[in-house]
Order: structure tokens, then sequence, then C-alpha cells
């Protein structure tokens, strides 16, 4: 995870990271420029001194771009790693050649020749670019082997050069001016410095191996990835026919700048001109945001902070209706819109502004968050179909409470009273039995009169939890009593289609019974047709509920407080329920699962 901190700071901090190598790497390019004029025919060969020239300045420049315009990957910071590696060598040799010929050598001075082997760096880098290009991993078990041997190598061949005394006879073959010595010259040290320089031909060789490894999967590969690879591939070919001549020196001087131009511009071209952008590296970057220390969000908080951040964007958001999922940065300028679909249903949306001064996205990111709204898509509707059930769950837990305190309400202010008035009775015939029987009569006929009050409220209460006709006579039973006196007493036509004998979950008959009456009612109070018919029908997995009439009506329906308690009986449910009119006239459809369903 430090790892990733580290990168997010990188990429916080890319833009400046540019301006910094590319002002060191013009200014290297100078002081290369005022070396070659200034090398004396037996000091420094002139070419080499070309050579680094040649490379500071388009490394640094097309590495500080490449850092600029696509940051999360690896290509523009090993260019520029590259060319800082010559800043380095020129910041260092310079002083130390010039301190040694001008008599000022010391020991410090002879260790900043051996700086020299950072020479080595642009080309080994070079290697190491070729392993990565063009999704900026090694692809394939080979490919992260060479990646890592190519490395490890690097830092051997450089510590070999700080230990061994080649790169201090490449500037001065007869010997260091005035005599100056490091403390480890004359030992060991040297010799295993100059044994281990032997790793050099031997990376070069991995980095040619790197090289014929684009070309390889250049033939292999297919559509845009191709596209990429061709450039890189011709850059490859081009350096490969060049070699022999370039180490038998059998190039004039000037050519040897063609090939890191070469290098720089088969890299540049196809990073710029085509989407190689990592969307593996925003789902790392997104999932280092979640499970990383301190880690703090939701997914798809970190996945739109990812984007925003490597994207350079000032507002990414996903949205699910009219709610928000997650978003990140403030919204400014024309949004532009992405569908999240999976399987073939629209369920969210993926917007995002384009940069502070464009007044649109380019086609690139268009692309890059096409693709993030592919990848999300699912996630989004498991996102939604979790808050539906928290939001059901709660509902729930809302009718409960709103039950019980119906409940509450009907025992204490209905029976209640009955009751009271009911013992008062009572105890005023006991207290008028011996002295008055005729007013010991009457409230006994109170008494009377209140218990049957009590009653029917207590029957009240119970039906409202449970009518009482589904137990003893069934679901359909319950309904052809209850419907066919609604329908007779407004003189309207019914037909009820269902099984005689039903099995269903208790929680099933009570939501399908209620569905049913209120429909009906409905129908009879608002359609203007003469006859409705209520359709039962079981299936395996559910119960499905459908009352239609033939009243014609082309208004739509506005949802009253029967219709909405009809459809929250069946999300309670986990079920489904349509209502509307239709061309033949009015329909309320409702599907009930028959598994897990409370009994």
């Amino acid at each position: 995870m430090r790892a990733e901190a580290v990168r997010d700071q990188a990429l916080r901090h890319a833009t400046a990271w540019a301006v910094l190598v590319m002002t060191l790497s013009s200014a290297a390019f100078l002081a290369y420029l005022a070396l070659y004029r200034a090398a004396p025919a037996d000091g420094l060969p002139r070419v080499e001194i070309l050579y680094a020239a040649c490379q500071v300045l388009p490394y640094g420049l097309v590495g500080a771009v490449l850092v600029a315009k696509r940051p999360d990957l690896p290509f523009g910071w090993l260019l520029s790693l590259a060319a800082l590696s010559l800043v380095i060598m020129v910041a260092v040799m310079g002083p130390a050649i010039w301190a040694l010929e001008t008599g000022h050598g010391s020991q410090l001075a002879v260790w900043g020749l051996t700086v020299g082997a950072l020479a080595f760096v642009p080309v080994a880098l070079q290697g190491l670019i070729n392993v990565r290009f063009p999704s900026g991993r090694p692809s394939g078990r080979a490919g992260r082997l060479l990646d890592r041997v190519l490395c490890w190598g690097i830092v051997l061949v450089l510590v070999a050069g700080m230990l061994g005394d080649t790169t201090i006879g490449a500037v001065y073959p007869d010997g260091v001016p005035g005599g100056a010595e490091r403390f480890v010259d004359g030992t060991p040290v040297v010799a295993v410095g100059n044994a281990l320089s032997l790793a050099v031909p031997v990376v070069i060789l991995l980095g040619v191996l790197a090289g014929l490894g684009v070309v390889v999967r250049c033939v292999r590969a297919e559509g845009l990835e191709r596209k990429q690879l061709e450039w890189r591939a011709a850059g490859v070919v081009a350096a490969l026919v060049m070699f022999p001549f370039a180490v038998t020196d059998g190039l004039p001087d000037w050519v040897a700048g063609v090939e890191p131009l070469l290098f720089v511009a088969t890299l540049a071209v196809p990073v710029l001109r085509y989407d190689l952008w990592a969307i593996d590296t925003l789902i790392r970057r997104s999932a280092s945001y979640t499970l990383g220390a301190g880690a703090s969000g939701t997914v798809f908080e970190n996945l739109v902070r990812a984007v925003a951040e490597m994207l350079r964007l000032p507002f990414v958001a996903v949205l699910h209706r009219d709610r928000v999922l997650a978003s990140y940065g403030y919204e400014c300028g024309r949004l532009e819109r992405w569908p999240l679909v999976d399987h073939g249903e629209q369920v969210g949306t993926l917007v995002a502004a384009p940069r502070r001064g464009l007044s649109a996205l380019d086609a690139r990111d268009r692309q890059v968050l096409a693709t993030v709204a592919q990848l999300v898509a699912g996630s989004v509707r498991a996102e939604a179909l979790t808050a539906d059930l928290l939001d059901a769950r709660q509902r729930m837990v809302s009718a409960r409470e709103e039950e019980r305190r119906r409940l509450r309400r009907e025992l204490h202010d209905g029976l209640g009273p009955l009751l009271t008035g009911l013992g008062l009775n009572l105890d005023a015939a006991q207290s008028y039995l011996q002295r008055d029987p005729a007013r010991a009569a009457s409230c006994l006929g109170n008494a009377k009169e209140a218990s049957a009050l009590v009653i029917g409220s207590l029957r009240e209460v119970v039906y409202g939890l449970r009518p009482p006709a589904l137990d003893d006579l069934g679901l359909v039973g319950a309904l052809r009593l209850q419907v066919n006196r609604i329908a007779g007493d407004a003189g309207v036509s019914l037909e009820l289609q269902a099984p005689d004998r039903l099995a269903l979950p208790a929680a099933v008959e009570v939501a399908a019974f209620r569905t049913v009456v209120e429909a009906v009612t409905n129908a009879v109070r608002h359609s203007s047709g003469s006859r409705i018919t209520v359709e039962i029908v079981p299936g395996p997995d559910d119960l499905t509920v459908t009352v239609c009439d033939d009243g014609a009506t082309t208004e739509p329906w506005r949802p009253g407080v029967g219709l909405t308690g009809m459809r929250e009986r069946a999300a309670e449910l986990g079920g489904t329920f349509r209502a509307g009119p239709t061309p033949e006239g009015g329909r309320i459809s409702a599907a009930y699962p028959l598994t897990r369903v409370p009994a």
C-alpha cells in the first residue's frame, strides 16, 4: 500500500514533475553541447558527448509530455528517469573533469568520474519500456521475469560502474591527472566492480530480446493493440538494423542522434494517438483506496475518485435514477453522460464534466469513460438492489410499528371504554339487585349491549390482522363470499377464475385477498364497466392475481391510498405490481413469490 501512496503523490504532482524534467533536460542539453565543443581530442570521446546530448533533450521533453498527458502509464516516468540520469551525469562529471584538469583534483573528483556509469541507464530503460508496452505492465510470465531481470541488471551495472575503474579509464585512458585516487583503488573491490561490468552486454542483449518481443506481439495482436504495437515494432526493427553499424563505428557521428529520436517518436505517437489508458490501473487504484490503510468510502466513491484523478476531470458521478450513488469533485460546465446498461436494462448513468477551460471531453477520455460504464453497470444494479432491499426493510419495520400503534389505539380507544362501561354496569346491577330489581335489570341490559359492542370491535381488530374467512373457507372461498357481495350490491357482473383449493403461505394469502378485494372495490367505485374478471393463477414460483374490468378509459390512473397499499404489499413480499388502463379496460396485476416468504 505504500507503493500506491507514492504513486498517488506522483500523479498529483505530475505537472510539476514534467516542468522540472523539461527545464533540467534543456539545461543539460546546453551543457553537453558546451562540453562537446570544449572536449580535447585526447579526452572524453566527442561522439559519446554528442550521443548523450541527443538523448537528454528528446528523452526529457517527450518524457515530460507523457507524464503530463498520461501520468498513469510508466513510459513518461521511465523516459524522465533516463533524462535525469544524464542530467546528473553532466552535473557531476563536468565539475569533476574541470577540477582534475585545473589541478584541483581530489578523491571526490575521481568518484565523480564514476557517475559516467549512468550513461548506460537510457539504453537499459529502453528494454523496460519495450517489455511493458503498450499496457504499462509486462505481459505473461516470461515478460514479468524479463522485467525483473532487467531491473536488477541495471542496478548491478550501476554498482559495477561505481566500484570499478572502467568509466575512469574511458575519460583518462592514460591515468587521472595529478595521480588522484579513490580509497578503493588498488584493492580487490575494483576487480570485483570490473568483473560485474560484464553484465553490461547481458543487459543489452535482454533489451534486444524485449524489443523482439514487441515485434512478436505486434504480429500476433489484432485491432487497436496492433495499431499501438506497429509504431514501437517499427522503431525496434530500425534500431536493430542500425545496431551492427553503431557498435562497429561504421556510421557518422551525427547518426548517433537518430536512434534516440526514433525511439521516443515511435513511443510517443501510439501513446498520444491511441487509447493507452490502462483500465486495470483504474481498478487497482480504486481498490487501493478501498483497502488501504485509513481507507474510507464505498467502492463506487473510490472508483469515481480514481477516474477523476487519473483523467484529471473536475467532476465524475454515478447515478441510479435520481439518486447519486457516488460523486467526486464539483459539478461545472456541460456534463456528458454514459448509460449503465446491464442485461439490456439501463440501471444508472455515469456523468463527467470536461476539464476546466475545455467545452467537451476528448475522444480518448470518452473511450475510457465508456469502458468504465460497461465495467460498473453490474455493480450499480447490485448496489441498487441492495438499496431497494434496505428501503423495503425499513418500510416493513415502519409498517409493523404503525400496525402496533393502530392496535394499541383501537384497544385503548375502542375496547377500553367499552370494557370499562361493561364493568360499571355490572357493578351497578349488583348493587341494585336486592333493593331495585328493575334498575338492576336495566343495568344488565346496558352491560349486554356493551358486550355486543366489545365483540364487534374485537372482530374488527381480528379482521384487520387476518380475515377469519381465510381460515374457515380458504382464499378462494373467502374471496367468493366477499367480492360477490361487493359486486352484487353494485349490480356488476363478476367472474372469479381460480382453482378450488390453494395451499399458500399465510402472508401471500392475506396479500392476495386484500389486493383482490381492494381492486374489485376500486372497479365498482371508479369504473364505468359492467363486468369484472378476477383470475388467480398459481405457478411453480409465484402466485399471480389479475383483476380486470371492461370500463374503457384513456386517462392515466392517479395512485391513491388503495393502489399504494396494493403496491406496498407486493413489495413487502418481494413481488411485483402493475396497474393502469388498457384498451379493453382497467387492469391490476400482482405477482407474489411462493419461496422464501414468511409464513
